[in-house]
């Protein structure tokens, strides 16, 4: 009896986030991502329209491997966002547990769509909470949703009374006082948790300082879109496909220089769709291309009269394979022209894989003397200023370094230091807090 953490993704590596939380007779699981680098290995080594097998996905280390855990026991799964590096592994996984899955409306919403997708039947019971709010989970268990800013919306803070204390899983956030889209972080709620047990604090770049408002990132795209409005040249942007903020500002900055705003591929309007749902932003006015066959319909009747006339805004910027400006390059379905500009509003994800096939996208945009433009982008982590505040409202008896490969859980120990005391902790073994 008592509060055991197992950690099962997420600890001492970028991705596959999923923590269990053991209290007592009654488990909890918090998150259930993919490895995003593992599971596109996988993906490309069948097709990108043949779903994955778990066995498949399992052997890649692309999902968590829940054979830690006694799965009869667990009580509630609990989303804090919608990225697919915390909810990706749902549809490959959920059926094995006989618990509801807690989550934000949007959340819910991309886990129902990524499950209609897959065509897999999700059998748990999706619960939908609002944001600030607190709901039973479990015989003795509450859990508090938290708003708080990041790069997708309906983002929380995960909070869990239990009868051994608080335990606060601050995941993935940043402290953005100015969102382009939604309201900023509910700082007084996080001071009222003051001197709570255990936060897990995001840790992706600890140590580091720098800008990371989502309002710079709209005045750098804003200036770019100005620079290089070139007359008779084709503007591409590609960029996260759940980035709403990113995709609403794109969208009104491509307006303001005179373009029509065409969104290409199925994973933009996946998540624009439930954003539209959830009464969060209306892209209606934006025009969608979903399928293959309709882009290359499409891209066919551009020509070089009519080409400035657009603003393509397509998924792609780590290189991916299967994605839509690798396609467009690859299979020819666009022809790329000397001084047509492609603007990659987003960093490459630090990873062998990421920066090898990054790095091939932009030697094939660079044969065709297109002008690339790169980093137009914040990231929606915390940085060192946000760790420090964070703790400061906090004041966490105890700290555990989360979403990070170790070095970076290393830096965070030395950040954390004066707060209390520290534990990293490794997937797969257990950490009894009381």
């Amino acid at each position: 009896m008592g509060l055991t953490i197992l950690p099962l993704g997420g600890y001492q590596e970028v991705g596959k986030n999923c923590t269990a939380v053991i209290i007592d007779d009654e488990i909890v699981l918090l998150d259930m991502g993919l490895h995003l680098e593992g599971f596109i290995s996988v993906q490309e080594e069948i097709d990108e329209f043949t779903v994955p097998s778990t066995e498949q996905l399992l052997t890649a280390k692309a999902i968590p491997d829940l054979s830690f855990v006694d799965l009869s026991k667990v009580c509630a799964i609990i989303a804090s966002h919608a990225h697919l590096d915390h909810i990706g592994a749902i549809p490959f996984l959920a059926d094995r547990i006989k618990a509801p899955i807690h989550a934000t409306a949007f959340t819910g919403n991309i886990i129902r769509r990524l499950c209609e997708d897959k065509k897999i039947d999700l059998h748990n019971k999706l619960t939908i909470h609002d944001s600030n709010s607190t709901f039973k989970v479990g015989k003795h268990i509450e859990a508090e949703f938290i708003h708080i800013t990041h790069s997708i919306p309906q983002t929380v803070v995960i909070v869990l009374h239990t009868p051994y204390g608080k335990i606060v899983f601050a995941i993935d956030y940043k402290l953005d006082n100015t969102p382009v889209l939604g309201s900023i972080t509910n700082e007084k709620r996080l001071r009222e948790l003051k001197n709570a047990d255990v936060l897990f604090l995001d840790s992706l770049y600890a140590g580091i300082d720098a800008e990371n408002s989502e309002m710079y990132a709209r005045t750098m795209l804003e200036e770019n879109f100005q620079t290089y409005n070139r007359k008779g040249k084709a503007l591409v942007v590609t960029t996260f496909a759940s980035h709403t903020a990113r995709l609403k500002s794109i969208m009104e900055l491509g307006r303001k220089i005179g373009r029509e705003v065409i969104f290409i591929g199925r994973s933009m309007a996946k998540y624009c769709d439930a954003a539209k749902d959830e009464n969060i932003f209306d892209f209606s006015n934006v025009e969608f291309i979903r399928f293959g066959s309709k882009v290359r319909r499409f891209f066919k009747k551009i020509n070089k009269q009519n080409r400035d006339k657009y603003l393509f805004v397509v998924t792609g910027h780590q290189g991916e394979h299967n994605a839509m400006l690798s396609k467009m390059i690859d299979l020819k379905w666009f022809q790329f022209e000397k001084d047509d500009v492609v603007v990659f509003s987003s960093f490459v994800i630090p990873t062998d894989t990421c920066v090898m096939s990054r790095a091939i996208l932009e030697e094939k945009l660079h044969q065709h003397e297109v002008t690339v433009i790169k980093d137009i982008h914040v990231s929606g982590h915390a940085y060192y200023k946000d760790h420090i505040k964070m703790l400061e409202m906090i004041k966490p008896k105890m700290v555990v370094p989360i979403h990070a490969e170790l070095d970076k859980m290393e830096k965070m120990k030395d950040t954390c230091a004066s707060y209390g005391e520290v534990h990293i902790l490794e997937n797969g073994k257990t950490w009894t807090y009381k």
